[in-house]
């Protein structure tokens, strides 16, 4: 019998990320919201979305990348249309030969359920398309480093970081 997938909240709550009771008060709040809890929670400011990330990636078997050390070349950015990338959050970040595909269109993308995107990007660039997962805002970095660049110029590399402020440590 396959074991039932857990949930983003239970997960970071075993991870110690969260407390059950902060898990109720984001999952009530949510109901009414009707947002995503990791959105909710990195808002709230209870977690980071590198957490959420990580966490999303160990429940998805995605692995999630760091979109600072990818080399965007114009080729790469020339396979998914500034459109694409900006309508579905996501960011070519490198062509690899698979076994029995040939070569496959890797893609870091914030939401790597999304059927209607892989399909888009798999369409426009006519290559089979593998998601990774990475932090909604370093997506969001990368579109606008590298897509809103000057024209026929790619920047070498993301913006530093914006700095994450440490949240509290809870006291027992």
């Amino acid at each position: 019998m396959p074991s039932a997938r857990i949930r983003l909240g239970e997960l970071l709550v075993e991870a110690q990320a969260i407390t059950r009771e902060q898990l109720a008060e984001m999952l009530e709040f949510q109901k009414q919201d009707g947002r995503r809890l990791g959105t909710l929670l990195v808002e709230s400011g209870l977690v980071t979305e590198v957490q959420v990330t990580q966490i999303l990636s160990q429940q998805l078997s995605i692995p999630w990348v760091s979109l600072y050390h990818i080399d965007f070349s114009r080729q790469l950015l020339d396979l998914v249309p500034k459109e694409i990338a900006e309508r579905y959050g996501l960011v070519p970040i490198f062509v690899r030969r698979v076994r029995g595909l040939g070569n496959a269109l890797y893609i870091a993308m914030d939401d790597p359920s999304d059927e209607a995107a892989l399909q888009a990007v798999q369409h426009y660039s006519g290559l089979p398309v593998r998601c990774m997962i990475a932090p909604p805002s370093d997506i969001r970095g990368a579109i606008r480093a590298y897509y809103e660049s000057a024209e026929g110029t790619v920047p070498t590399s993301l913006p530093p970081p914006e700095p994450v402020t440490p949240k509290p440590s809870r006291v027992s």
